[in-house]
């Protein structure tokens, strides 16, 4: 077998010249960690990429975006298979890892991200002891915009969940549909 081509998505490729200078650049510094109470700001040049989805039209894969999310790192990339490149990754400012994101609702209005990993929701710390009080999962519907082919982070919301851990998950199909 060989290697036709690449799609880099939360790691710099030397071989595509993502991330050794331009529009990758900018790309990839949207999931960097910003500063904030719980620490200083964080570049991040990997990332663990998990759990493609698919684009659709009427619960139909249409070929056209490919999304994928970063376990360990709690964020979401855009790739538009027309150019075969990453277009924009989204960093969750609620949660710091997630799996069994990504997966989209049947006409790819929403990309849907979940916590694996229960966590207080502010970031701090609380013992074990207050598991089923204090530690809390997340599911993040991220507005998808085909027009512009990117997140809108301003026309998304989450819903908090009760501390069980998250895995792999459809929208809007069979009896979930509509």
């Amino acid at each position: 077998m060989r290697l036709l081509d690449e799609i880099p998505v939360f790691t710099p490729e030397s071989m595509a010249g993502w991330g050794f200078g331009g529009a990758g650049n900018a790309i990839l510094k949207e999931g960097d960690i910003p500063a904030s109470s719980m620490g200083p700001a964080m570049k991040l040049s990997w990332g663990d990429v998990h759990h493609p989805a698919l684009s659709q039209t009427n619960a139909r894969y249409d070929g056209q975006y490919l999304f994928v999310n970063d376990k360990a790192n709690g964020r979401i990339a855009v790739i538009n298979l027309h150019y075969f490149m990453t277009t924009q990754i989204v960093r969750n400012p609620i949660f710091n890892n997630d799996h069994g994101a990504t997966f989209v609702t049947p006409n790819t209005r929403y990309i849907i991200e979940t916590s694996q990993y229960n966590a207080p929701l502010t970031g701090s710390y609380a013992p074990i002891k207050e598991y089923a009080k204090a530690y809390r999962g997340d599911m993040t519907f991220w507005r998808f915009d085909r027009k512009s082919g990117r997140i809108d982070p301003n026309q998304s919301f989450a819903v908090e969940l009760p501390p069980y851990w998250q895995d792999l998950a459809i929208a809007g199909h069979v009896a979930s549909r509509g």
